[in-house]
């Protein structure tokens, strides 16, 4: 019937307005900021969200949400040349994160920025307890990862800044919100060449980074490992971590592999 055909329409333009936000915000956002932005009235919202989880076009954890899997291979292929260089960059580094998958036992990630986000290409995990926010396709803030931190800490376009304006919302009680405490923050893993995440995302889990350098000399990515708080061990997992980010650097350079110990270079830059 007509007169029915129209209120149908109307709810596919709300979710669509719904989806394309998501889509720009990137990373998990609260029910309440999306009503906002999209001047759509909060229990609609609500609604529409239930019913594009249920088809897993959005996902939830907790009080945000963020596109779903089934959305990814769309919001990727929008991409072009950007998806092109991200397969390559899986292709180019996955035997270095399967090396340290077997080395760890914990969830391995490739994960670039894009824009003020955190996206994480491509994850190795055991299914027993990795999270939805660190699988493969998902994406999360900058400010309260350890990918998210690293990438910041090697950007050369001002992102941090941008992050700082936008709000530095609170995900757990540990995570960062004052702009002072982050940028202090983002000095120390300049120094020191890697992120950590304790438990700043997602209560009981952790997460350590280290970069990915292409052939310049800049981060073009990094690897993480994270798992349990209570499992995950720094001090073990972290020379690991330093040694398969370093040969997937070359790689990524079009070099061979590398394996034993480090070279020297400076922190967070591959020598040459």
């Amino acid at each position: 019937m007509p007169g029915s055909a129209r209120p149908s329409l109307r709810s596919v333009d709300k979710a669509m307005i719904v989806l394309d936000y998501l889509a720009r915000k990137g990373g998990p956002t609260k029910l309440s900021d999306i009503a906002r932005h999209t001047q759509i009235a909060k229990s609609t919202v609500h609604r529409l969200l239930s019913i594009l989880e249920s088809h897993d076009a959005v996902g939830r954890q907790g009080t945000t949400y963020a596109l779903g899997a089934r959305m990814q291979p769309l919001a990727e292929a929008a991409g072009g040349a950007g998806r092109r260089r991200s397969l390559k960059l899986k292709r180019l580094v996955t035997p270095q994160m399967a090396e340290l998958f077997e080395l760890t036992h914990h969830a391995i990630s490739l994960a670039v920025l894009r824009h003020t986000t955190v996206h994480y290409l491509q994850t190795i995990h055991p299914t027993a307890y990795i999270p939805y926010l660190v699988r493969t396709g998902t994406r999360a803030p900058a400010h309260c990862t350890a990918a998210g931190k690293l990438l910041l800490a090697f950007d050369g376009h001002g992102r941090l800044d941008t992050v700082i304006n936008d709000g530095l919302p609170a995900f757990t009680e540990k995570t960062i919100t004052d702009a002072f405490a982050l940028k202090r923050e983002m000095a120390g893993i300049w120094r020191a060449g890697v992120a950590f995440c304790r438990e700043e995302y997602l209560d009981g889990f952790s997460a350590i980074a280290a970069p990915i350098n292409g052939r310049r000399g800049n981060t073009i990515a990094c690897l993480t490992v994270s798992g349990p708080a209570d499992q995950l061990d720094f001090p073990h997992t972290e020379p690991l971590l330093r040694r398969a980010a370093y040969a997937a650097s070359l790689a990524a350079r079009g070099g061979r592999l590398a394996t034993g110990r480090l070279p020297g270079e400076r922190a967070g830059r591959l020598p040459g």
